[in-house]
C-alpha cells in the first residue's frame, strides 16, 4: 500500500510536490499504521492489485492527550524549525501557515463546532489514473464514511488540496468550509509558497455529517 502512495498519490499531490516531499522510514511507518488501524479502505482489482486508497483515522473528542501533544507538536515544530536543514525547515513552515493559519484546520475544533463525539478524519484519497475504472475515488470515499458510521462517527472531514478530490467531496454532498487558493498563498516578498501546484487551484476544508444529531 506504501508503494502506491509514493507512485500515485505523493508525485500528484500539490503541496507534498511542491515541498519536494521525499520517502522515509517515518513517513512509511506512519501511512502504513494508518492503513492497518482498521479505518482505511483499499479498492483491488481482479487480480488483487491496488487500485485506490482512502486512508482515514477516527478522531474522539475525549482523547484529550492526543489532543494537547498534536496541538503543542505543531507549534513546537514552528518555532524550532531553524534547527533543521532547510528544505525541511520550509516545509514545516508552509504547512503551518497553509494548514493551521490559512485553513484555521484542526480535527480537535471540528467537535466544538459540530457536537460530536467521533469525527472520521481523512487522510488521502487516491486511485490508479490508468485503471480504465471509473469513479473508484467517489466508491472509495462511499465506503469510508459507511465504515465511519459504523464505528460511531458523526462528521467526516478533511482538506481537499486538488481539484479531483474536492469535486468528489462535493458530489458526495460535503459543505467547502475556509479554503487557501495558491496563487494568493504568498510570502512577505510577494513569492509564491507552493511552485508545483500545476492545474490545481486551492485548499479547501471538507466537512460532512454522516448522521442527523442535535
Amino acid at each position: 500500500m506504501v508503494d502506491f502512495l509514493w507512485t500515485n498519490f505523493f508525485p500528484e499531490e500539490p503541496i507534498c510536490r511542491s515541498l519536494g516531499f521525499k520517502r522515509s522510514k517515518m513517513v512509511d511507518w506512519f501511512f502504513r499504521e494508518l492503513a492497518i488501524a482498521g479505518n482505511s479502505v483499499m479498492a483491488l482489482d481482479c487480480e488483487g492489485i491496488i487500485i485506490g486508497v482512502r486512508l482515514a483515522e477516527i478522531a474522539s473528542r475525549d482523547e484529550w492527550l492526543k489532543k494537547v501533544l498534536e496541538r503543542g507538536l505543531d507549534k513546537l515544530l514552528f518555532r524550532i524549525k531553524c534547527m533543521f536543514d532547510p528544505k525541511t525547515s520550509r516545509a514545516i513552515k508552509v504547512s503551518y501557515l497553509l494548514i493551521t493559519e490559512g485553513l484555521d484546520y484542526s480535527i480537535w475544533s471540528l467537535f466544538d463546532q459540530f457536537k460530536c463525539d467521533k469525527i472520521l478524519s481523512g487522510m488521502c484519497l487516491c486511485s490508479l489514473k490508468d485503471s480504465g475504472i471509473r469513479g473508484i475515488g467517489t466508491e472509495l470515499l462511499k465506503q469510508s464514511e459507511m465504515l465511519g458510521i459504523e464505528k460511531g462517527c458523526a462528521v467526516s472531514a478533511a482538506v481537499a488540496s486538488g481539484n479531483y478530490s474536492g469535486k468528489i467531496f462535493l458530489r458526495a454532498g460535503y459543505d467547502k468550509g475556509r479554503e487557501v487558493v495558491y496563487a494568493d498563498f504568498r510570502d512577505e516578498k510577494g513569492e509564491l509558497y507552493l511552485h508545483d501546484v500545476r492545474e490545481h487551484i486551492a485548499a479547501v476544508v471538507m466537512t460532512k455529517k454522516l448522521v442527523e444529531f442535535e
